[in-house]
């Protein structure tokens, strides 16, 4: 078992690499934003089943750019926390622990939810081509 401060730096290690890992998202994100503009310049507008998909990963990209800046605000609320020097209060210390769980299966569920619209965008245009 870690003690507090063994703990806390491993929290620490854990945050940022989750913010490499929002950053990466963040950024393949914006790449496929620019595909579907591409998409949409040479499409035909006339085309309602492609615009009306097309929109649809337009609205799920959007929505994980709205995930990815909340859960950046929330580990930046867990970096606050972390660099607390008071954590012999054993109270602080779970509260730090659960949110770092909490903060872990979320960053486990984006990075699976965003992989499969990753995937699932490209299947659709190899499929539309």
């Amino acid at each position: 078992m870690l003690n507090g401060n063994t703990l806390i730096k491993q929290f620490r290690h854990e945050t940022e690499t989750w913010k490499r890992t929002l950053g990466f998202i963040e950024e393949e994100n914006i790449i496929l934003k620019n595909r579907l503009s591409e998409i949409l310049a040479t499409a035909n507008k006339y085309d309602d089943s492609l615009i009306s998909t097309l929109e649809i990963f337009q609205n799920s990209f959007i929505d994980k750019d709205d995930l990815i800046k909340l859960l950046k605000d929330n580990i930046t609320e867990e970096d606050k926390l972390l660099t607390r020097e008071a954590f012999e209060d054993g109270s602080l210390l779970t509260f730090v622990k659960n949110k770092q769980k909490k903060l872990r299966k979320d960053m486990e569920e984006i990075e699976q939810k965003f992989q499969k619209l990753k995937t699932d965008f490209n299947s659709y245009l190899s499929d539309i081509y």
